[in-house]
């Protein structure tokens, strides 16, 4: 059985909620882990205060992270839960900063739009604006 202690961060589950529902309050979050990898996804809860976030496409499909154990270096341990949730913490608040700079556009995130790119695309902008990790 796996340890806490084994994490990168060196932060429990609870600590990393803790700090996803301080740095992001009122966005809905989950995490899975299974012999593959530790996943989490994000995202503005629709009664959260980013509600207006969900206008945009890149906002309500929400933000996905998928730490693989197998394409980690054999001397890392392998990813928790609650590393997962700190790197799609990380990715969706480097999106919310890039679109309050106004680095994102209307035509690009906006759901009515008829030119909109693909949510992949959308979210390689954003980490390219943030200089984040995919």
């Amino acid at each position: 059985m796996r340890t806490q202690s084994q994490s990168e961060t060196g932060m429990t589950l609870f600590e990393a909620v803790e700090k996803f529902e301080r740095e992001l309050p009122g966005w809905w979050w989950t995490v899975g882990d299974c012999s593959v990898s530790a996943d989490a996804s994000c995202g503005p809860d629709r009664v959260g205060p980013d509600v207006h976030l969900l206008d945009f496409r890149l906002f309500d499909e929400g933000f996905d992270v998928d730490l693989r154990h197998r394409e980690r270096p054999s001397n890392m341990p392998r990813a928790m839960p609650s590393d997962a949730l700190l790197a799609v913490l990380e990715e969706a608040k480097a999106a919310k900063a890039a679109f309050l700079r106004g680095e994102l556009r209307d035509e690009v995130t906006r759901r009515s739009s008829a030119n909109c790119g693909d949510a992949h695309d959308l979210r390689l902008s954003v980490q390219q604006h943030a200089h984040v990790r995919p």
